[in-house]
């Protein structure tokens, strides 16, 4: 619990292509990624998207048409909330090439993306890393 921000992006009115090609206003795992690493980079020290915390061995992917937080679907609109300062991360951000480019889509698609700074905001805890190797010692 701590200050920060929170980015919210959400899917824009269909823009296909023709009737068979992809809808360019949904929002894509790479757009979520975009923004975590984007938040990382401005200096946030926990992030988490939608109620899932991302950690080094957290995986944002597409599934088909869903978007999965390590194998947890996503529902939209799609929340990331990050701890920090509030004002050099929300600065930070603004002025990054993530924080552009999701500007561009949003402008271009009619997608949702807004970030604003928030006094108080909750990140889940961190799960436990899995134990991958052990070995007894001899005393």
């Amino acid at each position: 619990v701590g200050p920060g921000v929170q980015v919210v992006l959400d899917d824009g009115p269909p823009a296909r292509v023709d009737d068979v090609g992809p809808d360019l206003a949904r929002v894509l795992d790479r757009d979520l990624q975009l923004a975590v690493n984007g938040l990382f980079a401005a200096g946030a020290e926990a992030v988490e998207v939608n109620g899932q915390r991302i950690t080094a061995l957290t995986a944002i992917r597409s599934a088909g048409e869903a978007i999965l937080v390590g194998f947890r679907p996503l529902t939209r609109p799609y929340v990331v909330t990050a701890i920090g300062d509030p004002l050099t991360l929300e600065a930070r951000f603004v002025d990054s090439a993530a924080a552009r480019e999701l500007g561009t889509l949003a402008a271009t698609y009619r997608m949702r993306f807004e970030i604003e700074a928030q006094e108080s905001v909750r990140v889940n805890g961190e799960a436990p890393a899995p134990l991958r190797y052990a070995e007894a010692q001899e005393r």
